[in-house]
């Protein structure tokens, strides 16, 4: 099940290229104005398909708190993926609703460690670690294999009142011309720079000067 917030999903045709079967859920967040659809698609998959597991990926607005408290489903476990040059950012940005998020978690999955130094993805790690003892974290995505993360996810919910997440605007552009790799490496963050920090996450296909298609992926600059 892929989940995006916005009207378009551009990792579900990913993962129908490498031959998953994908059910979308977009224009919304499954943890508030999806919630309902949530437990429908499950039971669709669950009659239809009939499958060993299932994996829920949330669009990046999502809540793990309301998440977890949709009626009618029961989640064994939640991997959640943490940049670690991105964590500074994140505690500044919402610390409250991140701390929630990363205490709902039963792993947590540390990205782009190759490019950073070892002092600074240790601090991250005590950090989190204070936020919950009992994480499991992991470095390397191949070491997901020997972690058992379905264990059932931590059913405590701090007890004072939600904290909500960021506010952000989405907003789908359809391009009808080449674009070439000069856009991607210069105009790109000019007109990102124009709004300090405006746009945070962008992705999509474009089809470049040369006439194949490529994938966009813009984080935070």
């Amino acid at each position: 099940i892929e989940n995006e917030s916005g009207t378009e999903s551009v990792d579900s045709v990913l993962l129908r290229s490498k031959n998953y079967q994908v059910k979308d859920l977009n224009s919304g967040c499954i943890c508030c104005t999806l919630r309902q659809e949530l437990p429908i698609a499950i039971k669709e998959i669950e009659i239809s398909v009939r499958p060993d597991i299932l994996l829920i990926e949330p669009s990046g607005l999502a809540s793990l708190e309301d998440l977890v408290r949709i009626p009618d489903i029961r989640i064994d476990g939640i991997i959640s993926l943490v940049d670690v040059h991105m964590y500074a950012f994140l505690k500044k940005l919402n610390f409250d609703f991140y701390r929630r998020q990363f205490y709902l978690s039963s792993v947590i999955l540390l990205t782009k460690t190759s490019e950073a130094e070892e002092a600074k993805i240790r601090s991250v790690i005590n950090d989190l670690l204070m936020i919950q003892p009992r994480l499991e974290i992991v470095q390397d995505y191949h070491l997901l294999n020997e972690v058992d993360w379905c264990y059932g996810v931590n059913n405590y919910i701090p007890a004072y009142s939600k904290v909500l997440g960021p506010n952000y605007e989405i907003w789908t552009i359809s391009v009808y011309s080449f674009l070439s790799i000069s856009f991607y490496e210069r105009l790109f963050n000019r007109i990102n720079k124009r709004f300090p920090n405006g746009i945070v996450r962008a992705k999509g296909f474009v089809l470049e000067s040369n006439g194949q298609w490529g994938k966009i992926d813009y984080v935070n600059g």
